[in-house]
């Protein structure tokens, strides 16, 4: 019998084809496509890159499995895909796609748990374990002890308190700034020692029961880094020249280094400050309100930077432009300092807060009416950005601008009758933005 397994949990992409014969199964081929370079400059697994990386995999990890087994399709007698847990965006990939393919083919479709499949991957070492056996699963969130009757039934006896050994290992690396992933690094480091460090204290639990727990150890690690900053060693950044990421366009902001200096051993990467101020508006001291009748004061109009449009005449094509320039050069800067990888609610909560801090009006989610050739009004249109009521701003997180969205972006300028849009994407590596005049002649 010839099984295809496919397999993206969380940052790989896997296929397999397994022959089952009477003496065990037999591995006919293997592929595998990791991400490494891909979320190592994030320090750790973004879990949207993973999932589109894995829709961009999944093709050609099944063809390449199929191709070094030397079968097709119609040779097949069932594909088996993991059903979890893990990542639901990344498990959504092979599922989706497994469940077409078995559809297509007319095959018999199998979903496996995911640790599970770690127990069985022992049969392929010993396919005669006696039963029952005890489990130790150590893989990425997990750090179980099961009782196992059988192949296909596990019974949980312990499991870790708070952070598995995999996420020790990962953050323990962060601090010291040895790069992602960690534990493969961590144990290079510590085979190539010259001598055994002081030992970290080990968990206690009140309770007296056997288990394990990770935080403490991590505590400990950061703990000792802070009492000798020189084994953080200078901040972590990707060298270009190494294997793991060449061809990997880094952002600017790690290429250049963190903003504001070198950052302190174990501090990890740059966050983004809150937006709009929050935290300082929350903690202000109100006034109560005066019962007291007041007068109406005169309305303050606001002086117009240089560059931006005068009001109240129409804006002429210069101001424009000019307001564009500063829209293109704040974005640029936003997708400089957070790279890529973000949700676009956060490019668009990002990009209007340093709009208003530089004295231009945005609106976020702006609902513009949208008319039909006559003049009829058909419905609304909710622009991501309305900047100084004259410029439509859509954002974008694909891996690269598509002509659908250069046409719906047209479309929408079209239908509001606005004459200037602006489309950017931060999900690429490099910015992209584009310009667009609609001339209604």
């Amino acid at each position: 019998m010839l099984v295809l397994g496919l397999e993206s949990s969380c940052d790989d992409c896997s296929a397999a084809v397994v022959e089952e014969t009477p003496a065990g199964p037999v591995l006919r081929s293997l592929v595998r496509e990791s991400q490494d370079a891909i979320h190592g400059p994030f320090g750790g697994v973004v879990p949207e890159l993973a999932a589109r990386e894995h829709l961009l995999q999944v093709r050609a990890v099944m063809t390449g499995a199929l191709a070094q087994a030397g079968v097709g399709l119609a040779d097949l007698d069932r594909i088996a895909v993991t059903r979890g847990p893990g990542l639901v965006g990344s498990l959504l990939a092979t599922f989706s796609a497994s469940k077409a393919v078995a559809w297509r083919q007319g095959l018999p479709w199998v979903g496996v748990h995911h640790l599970l499949g770690h127990l069985n991957a022992a049969r392929f070492a010993a396919p005669d374990l006696p039963f029952p056996a005890l489990v130790l699963l150590v893989s990425g969130g997990h750090t179980h002890l099961y009782l196992a009757p059988d192949w296909t039934t596990l019974e949980l006896l312990q499991k870790t308190r708070d952070d598995a050994a995999g996420e020790a290992f990962d953050k323990t690396a962060r601090m010291l700034n040895l790069g992602y992933p960690g534990g493969p690094v961590v144990d290079a480091c510590s085979n190539t020692a010259m001598k055994a460090a002081e030992p970290f204290t080990p968990p206690k639990f009140r309770d007296g029961k056997a288990s394990w727990s990770f935080s403490g150890l991590k505590t400990g690690v950061k703990l000792r880094i802070e009492r000798d900053p020189r084994l953080g060693g200078s901040p972590w950044r990707p060298q270009p020249g190494h294997q793991r990421w060449r061809g990997v366009q880094l952002p600017p902001a790690l290429r250049g280094g963190p903003p504001g200096g070198p950052r302190r051993p174990g501090a990890g990467h740059p966050r983004a400050p809150p937006l709009h101020g929050q935290w300082r508006h929350d903690r202000r001291r109100r006034r109560p309100p005066d019962p007291r009748p007041q007068p109406l004061a005169p309305k303050r109009r606001r002086r117009p930077q240089a560059g931006l449009i005068p009001s109240p005449k129409e804006p002429t094509m210069q101001d424009i432009k000019a307001l564009c320039d500063q829209v293109r050069q704040t974005a640029f800067e936003l997708h400089a300092y957070l790279g890529h990888g973000h949700l676009e609610k956060v490019y668009e909560n990002a990009l209007a807060h340093r709009l208003c801090k530089c004295g231009l009006k945005a609106v976020q989610q702006h609902s513009i009416q949208v008319f039909d050739e006559d003049g009829t009004p058909i419905g609304d249109y909710v622009a991501d950005l309305l900047v100084e009521d004259v410029l439509i701003v859509e954002l974008k997180t694909a891996k690269n601008l598509a002509p659908e969205h250069e046409a719906q972006i047209l479309g929408y300028l079209k239908a509001a009758r606005f004459q200037h849009g602006l489309l950017i994407n931060f999900g690429s590596p490099k910015f992209e933005i584009r310009k667009f005049i609609w001339d209604a002649k």
